[in-house]
């Protein structure tokens, strides 16, 4: 378990803004995002801000059973559904876990003083990540491990919507931006943790051309994989589901790449950074 303090005045007058600039989404009758949504903020309806005293986000790995990992589903579904389920699909199984033995889940959680808050989520997966059935190599290039290590994935990221998607004035929207940096960085830190002690080497993720400045401001500085997107079933069907993330018909530049972080490690000298743009 991993904890950074946190600067409570910056956090109890970023809190009310917070508040003011939520909005549930866009109603869906065949998706049903309201809900999640409702399942998500009652908790914090029944809280006033100065209940956000804690000095401390904590940052864990979870059982996959536990109501943290319900919550964190929670969480992942309305995220990626509002933005990128295909017009029209049905909100089934946002969340699909291909294999339980090789996952693991970590969330950022704080303390309200009635109890926890979970803020976000990262998952992995070790050994048979889902990024091996997405992209394929192309020429001389090939995945960054060897065929006798244990490759991992970092995928799923996630932030609860009282910090996802608001825009505010400043300096409010630049705190919430360090808060959210800080919260990744920390959620991932714990899950590299986690696969070097099952012996992982490298540690692959997939992202968009978008929020690859935001990836990198929290210190995953990986290096970029020269691979395409792979020619099969499982991979044509992600795609056309989440047409919109994977933008298959769009130049190759516009789409998600893999990534690979080749010695499980973040930058030093961006968590340095970000607490001290917290505490500044």
């Amino acid at each position: 378990m991993l904890h950074y303090p946190v600067n409570v005045v910056k956090w109890k007058q970023l809190v009310p803004q917070l508040i003011k600039t939520m909005h549930p989404p866009d109603p869906n009758p065949r998706a049903p995002f309201e809900q999640l949504y409702s399942d998500l903020m009652e908790p914090i309806e029944r809280l006033n801000c100065e209940q956000f005293e804690a000095d401390r986000i904590e940052f864990k790995l979870v059982e996959l059973d536990s109501e943290y990992a319900a919550i964190a589903t929670k969480i992942v579904s309305l995220g990626y559904g509002t933005r990128y389920l295909r017009r029209g699909a049905y909100l089934t199984q946002l969340v699909h876990f291909i294999d339980l033995d090789n996952q693991r889940m970590a969330v950022a959680t704080y303390d309200t003083g009635e109890g926890e808050l979970v803020l976000g989520t990262v998952s992995g997966y070790m050994e048979l990540p889902e990024v091996l059935n997405l992209f394929e190599p192309t020429g001389q290039a090939g995945w960054a491990h060897h065929f006798d290590e244990i490759p991992a994935e970092l995928k799923r990221f996630a932030m609860h919507p009282l910090l996802d998607g608001r825009r505010l004035a400043e300096p409010y929207m630049s705190w919430l931006n360090t808060y959210k940096r800080l919260i990744t960085r920390g959620m991932v830190q714990v899950l590299l943790d986690e696969f070097k002690d099952h012996n992982a080497r490298v540690a692959y993720y997939i992202i968009s051309p978008k929020i690859e400045r935001f990836v990198r401001s929290t210190g995953m500085s990986g290096e970029r994989m020269e691979l395409v997107p792979a020619d099969n079933e499982y991979a044509y069907t992600v795609r056309q589901v989440y047409p919109i993330y994977w933008k298959p018909d769009a130049p190759r530049e516009e789409q998600p790449y893999c990534y690979v972080l080749p010695d499980l490690a973040l930058e030093a000298d961006d968590e340095q950074r970000l607490l001290a743009e917290v505490h500044g």
